[in-house]
């Protein structure tokens, strides 16, 4: 398992703690059908060949050349889409 860390303000926090009580699950659950199941962007990013391959040689190599971004639209910027 991989742990994943963000930096988000208090009032961000609250409120994604009590939206994802309002709906009964937990935050990872709550976080993670949100992220993953309604927006894929792996799939999306992976459409298009290019890209697929840049992402696959990323996910490839060992780590210490690997580029990191703050978000999705940095990344898609940086391909190119």
């Amino acid at each position: 398992m991989k742990r994943l860390t963000i930096e988000i303000s208090e009032a961000q926090h609250q409120q994604i703690k009590m939206l994802a009580a309002y709906c009964g699950q937990s935050l990872k659950d709550f976080i993670l059908t949100r992220v993953i199941a309604e927006h894929d962007e792996t799939e999306y990013l992976t459409k298009s060949t290019a890209n697929k391959k840049i992402l696959d040689a990323a996910l490839k190599s060992d780590g210490n050349n690997r580029l990191a971004f703050d978000d999705t639209d940095e990344l898609r910027n940086a391909l190119g889409i």
